[in-house]
């Protein structure tokens, strides 16, 4: 954790995250801002002398700590990525974006081309998806090596499905993994421009 020596309107510092990865530096925001004097430098944390200090030290010490197993993820899965890489992995991770949000968008795009055979594929394969996990709410965070696994022994034991059609099965969830992390990088990126022209 540490404080952002850059101020906003109101001349407060901004409380991130520091990720360093060959020697590159990269900021997750926590959107907490506070005066440099009620920051231990040394020791990283709020200093007593700023104002319900305990609760904002509460509020901070989960960010770390999600952050922290967010990296333990990303290297269970030998994923080696860049500071910047992996700060858009956590930003993806943290996102409240809904599979079944992104599998619609993806179903209505289809369709929109004419492709009803695949339409038809993709459609069945969401279906199974929604069948196993019983609910329409599935956040991205939720696909572990875990559930996959499980999942795929679903898939072969009651659907009694082939290795190939269990493959294509995480094909399809690799490419709407793919397209929800574009809508983050993107949304990230135009919120940054929309930042630099607000602040000309």
């Amino acid at each position: 954790m540490t404080l952002r020596k850059k101020t906003d309107k109101k001349g407060l510092y901004s409380l991130a995250v520091h990720l360093t990865k060959f020697r590159k530096s990269s900021y997750l925001y926590i959107g907490h801002y506070i005066e440099p004097r009620h920051w231990n430098d040394a020791k990283s944390v709020v200093k007593n002398s700023y104002p319900n200090a305990p609760h904002l030290c509460n509020l901070l010490l989960p960010k770390l700590a999600e952050t922290n197993r967010f990296l333990l993820q990303l290297q269970s899965e030998g994923k080696d990525f860049s500071a910047a890489l992996i700060k858009k992995e956590i930003l993806f991770l943290r996102s409240d974006k809904n599979f079944f949000d992104i599998a619609d968008a993806h179903l209505d795009e289809i369709k929109a081309n004419n492709k009803f055979e695949r339409l038809t594929v993709d459609k069945a394969y969401i279906g199974n998806i929604a069948r196993f996990v019983k609910s329409i709410q599935l956040s991205f965070q939720d696909f572990n090596e875990n559930f996959l696994r499980r999942y795929m022994t679903f898939l072969r034991t009651s659907k009694n499905l082939s290795e190939r059609m269990i493959a294509n099965h995480l094909v399809l969830i690799q490419l709407l993994f793919i397209r929800a992390m574009l809508i983050i990088i993107i949304k990230n990126r135009f919120t940054q421009k929309s930042k630099l022209l607000i602040n000309g």
